[in-house]
């Protein structure tokens, strides 16, 4: 064969998609249409799970919670990790030692996160309770009042996470040829115009790949909302992730859990794709 060699190299690769990818898909794929528990016998129910999860209020609640951390924390970690990695990009001296102190949250476990948080906002003597007692503002019960959980839990993976944006986004600034930030100016151009014009723009092969896999990591939230809160209170923290597991290994409904599984799969494509087709839009408008 011609590429015989090109297959050859490309095989362990498909292999391993296959093994650990296509494979566990179709499996769920089976188990959504059955009922059953995880090690006992299970049945075939057809459409049964998928018409249960359409009419189950705790799915559309989760769904909802996770959309809201979604377009909560990816905003955020764009604007404060695009402002942090352009301040940086201005730095001449320790700018590596300002990049590896930045990263020791993101090397951080989720455990060892949830530690300095619950101590940070501890409704009494955290020191951020303390600083808003001090300024005689009420210190809310941040992971116990249903209004705010999630929004501390953007909080905490904002803490987590951000790193990771700061450190991608200012090698993306610094790939940006100076050449043509240098000629905008030439024309006149001032640091807003220059910035929105050339440097975001040329940044966009960065900030696609941020945007695609911010968005299905934030779809997959689950370990902080383990560790953090366990979908309380009042599942006003409970996510698709949290509800699968709750499903899966609390109340042993493997067929749900597989349902919802394949639910998040459909959800993680139709965001990736709505997310592609924006910015190849964008793109076609500049052009």
């Amino acid at each position: 064969m011609k590429h015989r060699n090109a297959y050859l190299l490309i095989a362990p690769n498909i292999f391993f998609l296959l093994l650990f990818l296509i494979a566990p898909f179709i499996w769920v794929l089976i188990l959504s249409f059955q009922k059953g528990s995880v090690l006992g016998p299970k049945t075939f129910i057809g459409f049964t799970n998928y018409i249960d999860l359409i009419r189950n209020r705790l799915l559309l609640k989760s769904i909802l919670n996770t959309l809201k951390y979604t377009v909560t924390v990816i905003p955020a970690v764009f604007i404060i990790g695009m402002v942090i990695a352009i301040l940086l990009n201005g730095i001449r001296r320790m700018r590596n030692f300002f990049r590896t102190m930045l990263f020791i949250p993101l090397l951080s476990s989720i455990v060892v996160a949830a530690i300095v948080w619950r101590y940070l906002v501890y409704p009494e003597y955290g020191p951020l309770s303390k600083i808003l007692d001090f300024l005689h503002i009420p210190s809310p019960n941040w992971f116990g009042d249903a209004k705010i959980v999630i929004f501390t839990i953007v909080a905490v993976e904002l803490w987590r996470g951000l790193p990771f944006y700061i450190v991608t986004f200012l090698a993306g600034l610094q790939s940006v040829p100076k050449d043509m930030v240098e000629a905008s100016y030439i024309d006149g151009a001032n640091y807003f115009q220059s910035l929105f014009h050339v440097v975001l723009p040329s940044m966009k092969p960065v900030l696609t790949f941020c945007l695609v896999m911010a968005t299905i990591w934030a779809l997959q939230l689950f370990d902080s909302v383990y560790v953090l809160t366990r979908g309380g209170p009042s599942n006003a923290s409970s996510t698709i992730v949290w509800s699968i597991y709750e499903n899966i290994f609390f109340f042993n409904r493997v067929g749900r859990g597989a349902t919802m599984s394949v639910l998040l799969i459909l959800l993680i494509a139709v965001m990736t794709f709505l997310n592609l087709k924006l910015t190849r839009f964008r793109e076609e408008q500049v052009t």
